[in-house]
This record gives C-alpha cells, structure tokens and sequence, in this order.
C-alpha cells in the first residue's frame, strides 16, 4: 500500500492506496480478506526515509506520519527535504476504500492527479534497509508520466503504507527511497 506524493515541480506524482491494492491483494492476503480493511493507520504511526535524487547526488529524508481522524478517514501528512526544496503534502484517505479524499499541498487544496498505475510484475522478496530485515512484496509498475517503478513494501511489518524501499525513474529524474526508521502504534 503506498502513498508517494513527490512534488519536484509545480504537478505531483501520486501513487495512491487503491492503485497497488489488486497487486498487494493477489500476493499478500487470502480471498477472505479485504486489504482496503487493514487501513487501520493510527495516529502517530510514523516513518522517516532517506530520499536520494540519484540524478544529482542529492540526498535529504521525507518524514510521513498520520496525525489526524477525521470521519472514517485519517490524515497523512509527508514533509521532504532536500537541498534544492522543502515540499509538505497532506492527504486525507478514507479508510474503507483507501480513496484520497482531499490533498492539500504546501497549504493549498489541490485535486487529485488522475495516474493511472500498470502493474508489471510482482513479487516476495526479502530486503534489508537501515529500518531492518523485511519480507516484501515488490511491485514493478510504471504510469505515463514515470518510466518504472519499484515498490517494495511489507503493510504488516512497517507503519502507514508499508514502504520499504522505493526506486521511481521519471527520465532524467531517478529517485531512491529507503526507510531509516518508523513507528506503528
């Protein structure tokens, strides 16, 4: 399940719940169980990742944490530094369908990017990253506006999405993010 808001210029690329949920679902949980209900993100659940723009050479982290309930839904907010850019995303998502129900970007209300996310491949394989050793699921995908995409994500083991290690190659932008530490409430 992942959330990757990264805002390098004025769009976002989003990759939302609902896009990786068929790919999560046919590897990780039986028939019986609905992934969308494992959206049980509590308050101060929290992961920091360090974000290298490969590209450039340039490193920073992005911090996501869900900070509030609303209804049947939960915030998430993500704040990433990085040299050339401080960027601030807040998503409300609902718990039951995992929708984005509302994106404010560095304090503006934004709609939400329509990306469509073709899965490639999927896969269990074990990593290790700074956080620790995790059993993952690795999704291949790509979208019109990213060339490919590498999920690798344990949503049992790791708070909010689940993400472990995230490679994006958007062209003449490539970006690597590996989670250095995270908390689950």
């Amino acid at each position: 399940f992942c959330l990757l808001v990264l805002s390098t210029t004025a769009n976002a690329n989003i990759i939302t719940v609902n896009q990786l949920a068929p790919a999560m679902n046919a590897i990780m949980f039986s028939d019986s169980q609905n992934p969308m209900a494992l959206i049980d993100w509590k308050v101060g659940d929290s992961q920091d990742q360090q974000v290298t723009l490969t590209s450039f050479g340039m490193k920073g982290t992005l911090h996501k944490e869900a900070f509030k309930e609303e209804g049947n839904g939960i915030w998430v907010r993500q704040e990433m530094t990085l040299p050339i850019m401080n960027d601030k995303s807040e998503v409300l998502y609902d718990r039951d369908s995992g929708k984005i129900l509302r994106y404010i970007h560095n304090g503006k209300d934004e709609s939400i990017p329509e990306g469509n996310i073709e899965i490639i491949g999927q896969t269990r394989e074990v990593i290790e990253v700074p956080a620790g050793k995790f059993q993952t699921i690795h999704i291949t995908a790509k979208s019109k506006d990213i060339k490919q995409i590498d999920l690798w994500a344990a949503p049992r083991q790791i708070s909010l999405d689940g993400s472990a290690k995230t490679l994006m190659d958007q062209g003449q932008m490539k970006i690597e993010m590996v989670l250095t530490k995270f908390t689950k409430n």
